[in-house]
């Protein structure tokens, strides 16, 4: 099961001090300083169909103990640490905060209803066998409402979404509101966008781009 465990802690930038030695001069870089992983993590998924619902999915059968995180650099790779004969090979969460599994908590929007299990089961991805095992946890996890705009999306009519006679820039200040109200319902100190690939729509600019800031505040 290919999923990945992100690293949360807030990196300092490098300090670097120049030191001269024998008339030439050196650069010393300081250890950075990383604060802790504390409190849970949002994780919000922009669309909940196949590849979001398996990232879930997967990351639920590893609590249970049912699969291992294939895939994640952080939670399986090892980094050499030391030189010589004081060398060492560690995992990343050994050296760098990393939140726990239980530590995750999931959100979506999307533009159809569908629960996170209903979606498993939709895309096919997953056998019945991976996923009726977590289907309880899958059930809880249900989209909030997607910002749609069927000129960009022609293959789906969304059933599920935001009221489309608001302008984009009322649509982002609702996408807004939706992650202050998950972070404070679940409780989360921290939290991050997850957007897996998308089927993109080009269109040329007609307008100057100094037109956009108008353009955000029609519908």
């Amino acid at each position: 099961m290919n999923v990945f465990l992100y690293f949360r802690g807030t990196l300092s930038p490098s300090r670097h001090t120049k030191i001269k030695k024998d008339q030439k001069t050196y650069t010393e870089m300081k250890q950075n300083i990383v604060k802790p992983a504390e409190g849970r993590l949002g994780v919000l998924c922009v669309g909940l169909g196949a590849v979001s619902s398996t990232f879930i999915a997967g990351t639920m059968m590893i609590r249970k103990g049912m699969g291992k995180p294939v895939g994640s650099i952080t939670q399986m790779a090892k980094i050499r640490v030391g030189k010589n004969t004081g060398k060492e090979y560690k995992h990343v969460s050994e050296i760098v905060p990393m939140p726990t599994w239980d530590d995750l908590v999931f959100g979506a929007w999307d533009i159809l209803p569908d629960n996170a299990f209903e979606s498993a089961l939709n895309a096919e991805v997953l056998r019945d066998r991976d996923i009726y095992p977590v289907k309880q946890e899958l059930e809880k996890i249900q989209p909030m409402r997607g910002v749609y705009d069927p000129d960009y999306v022609k293959a789906i009519d969304g059933t599920w979404v935001k009221d489309t006679r608001l302008t984009r820039w009322e649509l982002a200040e609702q996408v807004r509101e939706d992650i202050r109200r998950f972070k404070q319902e679940h409780g989360c100190s921290a939290w991050l966008w997850y957007g897996p690939p998308q089927q993109r729509f080009t269109c040329r600019a007609t307008k100057p781009y100094t037109t956009v800031w108008k353009r955000l505040k029609k519908p």
